[in-house]
């Protein structure tokens, strides 16, 4: 066949000759220039490379390589967001919208919430704005305040229990509930109470920024004892404590949790990821001191990590403490003293001294009160003896103890003496109240009318109420 195109073929013809007369870009491999992430041969003097898999600069977009990880490859983590507060940037090698950290300020609201006869102090600690994804929310409810001693003309309060802690917000006027939780937890003393980072629930947020009020409710139920122990009532009552202003951020991209990223380093509890979030779920592993959950088997003294500390004080003159691996309140004993009151009463024919010995405070059901009865005074128409019959000590119309005597308590002659321990045994409330006390001596004594014939004065009665203020306590309430 006839060549069409001469010209055409000469050209060509022309320029390979000149390419193959060049000088060539290599002899050998170490001529070539090194390349990030290549291998590099010379082959028939070119330099031919070829990329490492699984390295960042190779060109490759490789299977775990991300804009954080290796820009050079898959790009540059940037991006613009709807919200003023969020930035795109690099969180464990993820490209995600996080919060720029100027704009955020570490917001701590406390209140005390009074309730009868007690006070909860609450406190909330929380990054505004509040990014759903990565933010907890601090919350400690502490019983900060607790009437022990009962006053007879003052309600007072006992058994209280938190039942549960609820937060909610609104948004477009419905009432939205964040988070709840349910407890049954028993506060017995002042700095007892629950302390707890919570996660807040992200469905009811349809837009990436949201300003609302949130509201934590804290519910408990108590008894409330009414003056003069006529009554116990059982009750339940909510507080709460509102945080005004809190903008709520929902990322739009999810957030990636590396493996080792929850590990609390406890092996008591079971620590995983909240998917698509930086947030971290300790689920406890029953049965291991240290996870995070008082259980029946554990108290104070067994495991404080989970219980709490026992050791503290309880009320003025009580504390906790661990006896027998069990935490049981005690008397503090710098608390303990003698209270010793002396009280002279005269008749026509005699005269009395009484002196009243008690421990201060006086432990209820174990502790009696010495009663020593001098007959220091006679006249001519005293005949003897002088039978003590009985000795009561009482608090209004409470009974606080009784001691009924028999033969041998009797007085005849000027300063002779008796003395008697009157076992303290009634029914307290709390575990401290305090009161009066009074004593009431019954007693026989033979005595001669004006005409001088002899008669006998039956169950006569000295009572004398003491001004101090007794205090009272009972290590079993």
């Amino acid at each position: 066949m006839a060549i069409r195109y001469p010209l055409l073929a000469f050209s060509l013809a022309v320029l390979l000759l000149l390419a193959g007369c060049g000088p060539a870009e290599c002899e050998q491999n170490a001529d070539c220039v090194q390349k990030t992430c290549h291998t590099v041969k010379c082959v028939k003097g070119i330099c031919t490379y070829s990329p490492l898999l699984n390295c960042c600069g190779n060109g490759l977009i490789d299977r775990n390589e991300t804009k954080c990880s290796c820009p050079e490859d898959v790009g540059a983590c940037e991006g613009v967001s709807e919200s003023r507060y969020f930035q795109t940037l690099c969180v464990n090698d993820e490209c995600v919208m996080d919060i720029v950290k100027d704009l955020i300020d570490k917001e701590q609201v406390a209140t005390k919430m009074q309730f009868e006869g007690f006070e909860l102090k609450v406190t909330a600690g929380y990054a505004n704005p509040f990014n759903l994804f990565s933010n907890y929310l601090n919350l400690t409810v502490e019983l900060s305040s607790i009437t022990y001693i009962s006053d007879r003309n003052l309600d007072y309060a006992n058994d209280i229990t938190i039942t549960s802690i609820e937060l909610t917000t609104t948004i477009d006027g419905v009432e939205e509930t964040l988070a709840t939780i349910p407890l049954n937890l028993l506060l017995e003393r002042r700095g007892d109470g629950y302390s707890k980072s919570i996660i807040l629930k992200d469905r009811a947020f349809s837009s990436i920024e949201t300003t609302g009020d949130l509201t934590i409710r804290v519910s408990v139920d108590y008894g409330k004892i009414k003056p003069n122990r006529a009554a116990y009532d059982p009750l339940s009552a909510s507080r709460d404590l509102k945080l005004p202003n809190v903008i709520f951020l929902k990322p739009t991209t999810p957030y990636a949790c590396a493996s080792d990223f929850c590990d609390d380093g406890n092996d008591a509890t079971e620590d995983e990821c909240v998917e698509g979030k930086l947030l971290c779920i300790h689920t406890p592993i029953p049965g291991i001191c240290g996870n995070l959950e008082c259980e029946s088997t554990e108290n104070k003294c067994s495991c404080a990590v989970d219980c709490g500390t026992c050791e503290g004080d309880y009320s003025d003159h009580l504390e906790w403490r661990c006896v027998s691996n069990s935490c049981v309140k005690r008397i503090r004993d710098d608390t303990r003293s003698e209270t010793k009151l002396l009280y002279t009463d005269s008749a026509d024919e005699y005269q009395l001294i009484t002196e009243l010995n008690a421990q201060k405070p006086i432990h209820v059901g174990e502790d009696s009160v010495s009663i020593s009865i001098q007959l220091s005074g006679i006249r001519d128409n005293f005949v003897g003896p002088l039978e003590v019959t009985r000795i009561e000590l009482v608090d209004g119309e409470e009974l606080l103890g009784k001691k009924d005597l028999f033969n041998g308590n009797t007085l005849d002659t000027l300063r002779e003496t008796i003395v008697v321990d009157v076992p303290i045994d009634f029914s307290l409330e709390t575990a401290e109240q305090t009161g009066k006390m009074t004593l009431r001596l019954h007693y026989n004594v033979a005595l001669n009318d004006r005409a001088g014939e002899p008669y006998t004065l039956y169950d006569a009665v000295f009572s004398n109420t003491y001004d101090e203020q007794f205090v009272f306590v009972d290590l079993s309430r």
